[in-house]
């Protein structure tokens, strides 16, 4: 459930879920809310409308991870098959796919963009951290 918190401290529901969110992020400018349902759905919230924004995107598995891009313009999932997907934001559409040579078994904890957009870092299992080279 999204609820908002008015002046007087009243939660007014914003929106329900059907299945269990497995993960969030808000992007750098604090606009937009990425939420991952462990049911594979994934979708955007906008902070300031209160509301969904763009279409929904679906995951293969339940969303583990989350990172915006430090420009804006790009979304990074990971699912619980290891599996990386970037999205364009604008579009909502899945721009590019890279399965992670890592055993799925050990969850995927966090993911983030280097500053310069180069690179993707993965915290995984207990001890983990794979770096991808983006360009």
């Amino acid at each position: 459930m999204v609820r908002s918190l008015d002046d007087d401290a009243k939660p007014t529901i914003l929106d329900t879920f059907s299945r269990i969110p497995s993960s969030l992020q808000i992007s750098f400018d604090e606009t937009l809310l990425a939420i991952g349902l462990s049911d594979r759905e994934l979708y955007l919230w906008d902070c300031q409308e209160n509301k969904r924004v763009g279409p929904t995107m679906m995951h293969e598995g339940s969303i583990y991870a989350i990172a915006f891009s430090p420009h804006g313009r790009t979304l990074l999932t990971v699912d619980e098959s290891a599996t990386l997907r970037f999205w364009n934001l604008t579009t909502g559409q899945q721009v590019s796919q890279t399965d992670l040579d890592i055993i799925p078994e050990k969850p995927i904890h966090k993911v983030k963009f280097s500053a310069d957009n180069n690179f993707v870092m993965i915290l995984h299992g207990q001890d983990s951290l794979t770096t991808i080279r983006l360009r």
